[in-house]
């Protein structure tokens, strides 16, 4: 037998759940903020196709209780900064996570598929978009994927500079 109380009066900022077991010789008791949300991404940023030399800023914005941590990637791997790249984030007055890709003199391997992730305690939530820059084509270093027997495999070919007319795929002796 469980018996609920919520006890708004006690903390008026956070609602607060109490659980006590009753059916156990000694008390036991769950708290549990009320209040926690999931990630939202409130802002997103769109698919672009630029010319090379370009100046480029991706943002995306969230909220959440606890705030949301976002992180960045390109083609499925980690944004790193660099010279001509930098990742950065801030927080607003009213709870809101800014973070922010911008990168300096556009190149085509600047191309890609890139994705904010933001996360809390609660869960997760994405966004992607693709990011096209006039130039040659250019395939990306793809790194090594292992799969069990009779699992799926799902590889994806990581293609920068625009346009791109055709992707031919071919096995290796």
């Amino acid at each position: 037998m469980f018996l609920i109380l919520i006890l708004d009066r006690i903390q008026a900022t956070k609602g607060i759940l109490l659980i006590y077991n009753l059916t156990l010789d000694r008390k036991s008791c769950l708290l549990w903020n009320l209040y926690d949300d999931p990630p939202v991404l409130a802002y997103t940023f769109p698919e672009q196709t630029l010319e090379p030399g370009t100046f480029l800023s991706l943002k995306c914005t969230a909220t959440g209780t606890p705030l949301p941590q976002i992180t960045w990637s390109l083609d499925g791997l980690p944004v790193t900064e660099g010279l001509r790249t930098r990742v950065g984030d801030f927080v607003t007055s009213d709870g809101f996570v800014n973070s922010f890709v911008n990168i300096t003199r556009l190149q085509p391997e600047d191309g890609g598929t890139y994705e904010c992730l933001g996360s809390n305690d609660i869960s997760t939530v994405a966004h992607s978009a693709r990011l096209n820059v006039y130039g040659p084509p250019f395939v990306k270093p793809m790194r090594n994927i292992s799969v069990l027997a009779g699992g799926t495999l799902v590889i994806r070919c990581p293609v920068s500079g625009y346009p791109v007319e055709k992707i031919v795929w071919e096995k290796g002796e």
